[in-house]
């Protein structure tokens, strides 16, 4: 079996030749992960942002633990430190999460000089990873259109109108939220569907429903089922 490890490594005062191994082998892990990550990821904006934070996040992770070393205080100092930061970022994907923390272990592991464990492990984690792709385990969000319609209560168009026709038109749809909101000019209603299939061809919903009442907003999107709103 190949060994990637290094010999005679001294944690206190590692050499530059050690600290460049491990600065290279984390990267290049990384990469092969940002890689697969990019592979078995549908388009979406933020992905180039995405890879480089799980790329630069090891590298910057084995930076902290070699920086540790074996020292306790060394570590409670840095962590003490690092601790005033606060990262407000919320990822939607659990996907997402599980490739960061992923990408962060690889950093520790070549921090720690455990560079066996960090190439088995990538190996290992990019292999599942694109045999999953292939499967109904793909993990693919799959697309839903919203539709989302706000109108004055002085209106001629009301919620059992707006879905009679959404009906006749044979959409489905599901209702996600109803608000009312009052401010001084006057009353407004606003309802979210979730249409849970493809609009049939040669409906528009936007031309229709603004036909029932010109005092009608109408704004359709599409997001990803598992998406936050």
């Amino acid at each position: 079996m190949i060994d990637f490890s290094l010999t005679d490594i001294n944690t206190e005062h590692p050499s530059l030749w050690s600290v460049t191994y491990v600065m290279l082998m984390a990267f290049v892990l990384s990469s092969c992960l940002a890689l697969v990550y990019h592979l078995t990821t549908p388009r979406r904006g933020g992905l180039g942002q995405f890879i480089q934070t799980m790329i630069l996040g090891s590298l910057g992770t084995t930076i902290i633990v070699l920086a540790i070393g074996d020292s306790i205080g060394r570590g409670l100092g840095i962590f003490g430190a690092l601790a005033i930061i606060r990262f407000r970022t919320t990822l939607r994907q659990p996907r997402d999460i599980i490739f960061v923390f992923s990408a962060l272990g690889i950093g520790m592991a070549c921090g720690v000089y455990g560079i066996n464990i960090a190439v088995i492990g990538t190996i290992l984690f990019c292999t599942l990873t694109i045999l999953f792709r292939f499967t109904s385990l793909h993990g693919i969000p799959q697309q839903r259109q919203m539709l989302r319609i706000n109108f004055p209560l002085s209106s001629m168009i009301t919620a059992g109108s707006v879905e009679a026709y959404l009906k006749k038109n044979n959409i489905d749809f599901q209702t996600l939220r109803t608000e009312t909101s009052k401010d001084l000019k006057s009353e407004q209603t606003e309802i979210t569907y979730l249409l849970t299939k493809p609009l049939p061809n040669g409906v528009n919903l936007i031309k229709d429903l603004s036909q029932l009442d010109d005092k009608v907003n109408i704004r359709i999107w599409s997001r990803n089922e598992n998406d936050n709103e």
